[in-house]
């Protein structure tokens, strides 16, 4: 190709980064560079001398890195021979980013495998016009904003995996309740993903969590133990044991037997044969059934065997002083005195 005066761009419109087709050019060649771009010069491997937008004459004072390296006399004229690149300087418009295959994390709240989807957007510009032609373009003659997606996309999902999980475990949020911190979790993963995008030249203006979404069939058993877990706290049965046996659930639909029968059927799945479950009948029937009047308390005085009430400190037959109860350090319920373990929790007494 012969030398000419005159080197423009004439590239996409959309393009990141457009070669050139003129590789030979005479010593004071008008090169034109538009406000959005940057012009470097590219020889043997290296990126030389670099223009901002503008018109630039090239001459031995604005090309000395591209004159130390080559030189040719022809004539009464200069001509140089390289590459021209022109580098796209604007704020990308929303590239988009997603997970190709779901994410496997576990739910800090409910301890069950979820997998799980993330889309969002983010936005670039190209800080660093020589180290981004040097380390992510290379040679390439049209580099375009897909192909920048595709370079980024498995760093990106690995970064947000990791910020996903922390946001799960480090404060304890389900996945059912995940929406609420997007914003939070996008923000620390850009802070992590800046410095690898400046590596490149590159510039991680913003990014965005548009959709972090679990599959239909985890949700649904995520819904379910949250009941689960709701009706446990109503009667104060222990959650994790009750999921672990999986019983309540169907002995709470079990109609046909009534409020006892499920209360049985709980006793023997939990392996606590039926005086448990119908120890558990009896509490839910105490929330449902009309309150029945109860016998006064009492207590029996160790020396003469007197009845006294409960509430006495001298026996009504022999009026000596009853011995102080015993309060349990586990519980903190009141046990009679010389009681060896808590009435109410089982835990020994000292």
């Amino acid at each position: 190709m012969a030398a000419v005066d005159i080197i423009t761009y004439e590239g996409p419109v959309k393009s990141l980064v457009w070669k050139s087709p003129v590789e030979d050019f005479n010593y004071g060649a008008q090169l034109i560079v538009p406000e959005t771009k940057a012009a470097i010069f590219f020889r043997d491997g290296m990126a030389l001398d670099l223009f901002e937008g503008g018109r630039h004459q090239l001459s031995g004072e604005n090309l000395p890195l591209l004159r130390r390296i080559y030189e040719k006399i022809s004539g009464n004229k200069t001509v140089f021979k390289c590459q021209i690149y022109y580098i796209d300087r604007v704020v990308s418009e929303e590239l988009m980013w997603g997970t190709n295959s779901p994410i496997q994390t576990e739910d800090p709240k409910y301890g069950i495998l979820v997998d799980v989807k993330s889309y969002g957007s983010y936005k670039i510009r190209i800080s660093d016009a020589r180290k981004f032609l040097i380390k992510t373009v290379g040679l390439i003659a049209n580099f375009t904003r897909e192909e920048l997606q595709t370079y980024f996309r498995n760093e990106m999902v690995s970064r947000v995996k990791t910020e996903l999980a922390k946001a799960l475990v480090v404060n304890n949020v389900s996945i059912l309740e995940i929406t609420a911190s997007q914003d939070k979790i996008a923000e620390t993963a850009r802070e992590s993903l800046a410095p690898l995008f400046a590596e490149y030249g590159v510039e991680l203006l913003r990014f965005v969590i548009s959709t972090i979404k679990a599959d239909e069939g985890d949700l649904a058993r995520l819904r379910e133990i949250k009941e689960r877990k709701a009706e446990m706290n109503i009667y104060g049965t222990n959650y994790r044991e009750m999921e672990t046996f999986g019983v309540l659930h169907d002995a709470a639909r079990n109609q046909s037997n009534g409020i006892v029968g499920m209360g049985v059927g709980l006793g023997v799945g939990l392996g606590a044969g039926p005086a448990i479950g119908n120890a558990f009948a009896a509490n839910v029937g105490q929330e449902i059934a009309p309150a029945q009047a109860k016998p006064a308390a009492t207590k029996r005085c160790p020396d003469c065997n007197t009845e006294n009430p409960v509430e006495a400190k001298f026996c009504n037959g022999c009026g000596k002083p009853f011995p102080k109860e015993v309060f349990c350090t586990e519980c903190g319920a009141k046990n009679a005195a010389g009681a060896k373990f808590c009435g109410e929790c089982g835990h020994k007494l000292i």
